[in-house]
């Protein structure tokens, strides 16, 4: 489980890197981007949403100034995270970020 960001395909731009991508096709209509040298996942596309491209965030090297807008699989989470207060810890100082 990992935090994941959306953005509009034509939005992103590799600047460096690219050509270090392996693909793995995890379904019929699902894609996923790893580096070849430390297999990080990074991207996932989806045929059912081709506009947009689905981010690792945790590989990313600069700050998020977005809130989370959802969370997934929260039915499986670990037992004793209160999901109430990470949601806010992740928040805290974001502008415009609403609490829940």
């Amino acid at each position: 489980m990992g935090a994941y960001g959306s953005v509009h395909t034509q939005d992103f731009l590799w600047t460096q890197g690219e050509e270090l991508l392996s693909l793995y096709q995890q379904k019929e209509t699902t894609t996923r981007k790893f580096c070849s040298k430390c297999g990080s996942y990074l991207i996932t596309t989806h045929s059912a949403d081709p506009d947009n491209l689905f981010i690792s965030l945790g590989a990313l090297d600069s700050l998020i100034d977005s809130a989370p807008e959802f969370r997934q699989f929260v039915g499986s989470k670990a037992v004793g995270i209160n999901m109430r207060i990470s949601f806010r810890s992740t928040m805290k100082g974001l502008i415009g970020a609403k609490h829940f």
